[in-house]
């Protein structure tokens, strides 16, 4: 999956900490188009139908990638 340049993780427009559903609403709107179809497709299933069920309303810095595992 692509990564995102994310230096902060706050939201630059609101000041408000980013959420990880926020981070992925960012990708599907800003990134995700840059994939091939069938890609967009498949991730957009895993994270609407795995990822941000699970971890959505985790802010970024409380997501570990031990917990993700």
């Amino acid at each position: 999956m692509t990564v995102l340049n994310s230096e902060s993780q706050s939201d630059p427009l609101h000041g408000a900490v980013m959420t990880l559903k926020k981070l992925v609403e960012h990708y599907i709107e800003h990134e995700i188009s840059r994939l091939a179809f069938s890609t967009q497709c498949a991730y957009q299933s895993n994270l609407k139908s795995w990822i941000i069920p699970a971890w959505g309303n985790h802010q970024l810095e409380e997501v570990k990638a031990v917990q993700v595992e």
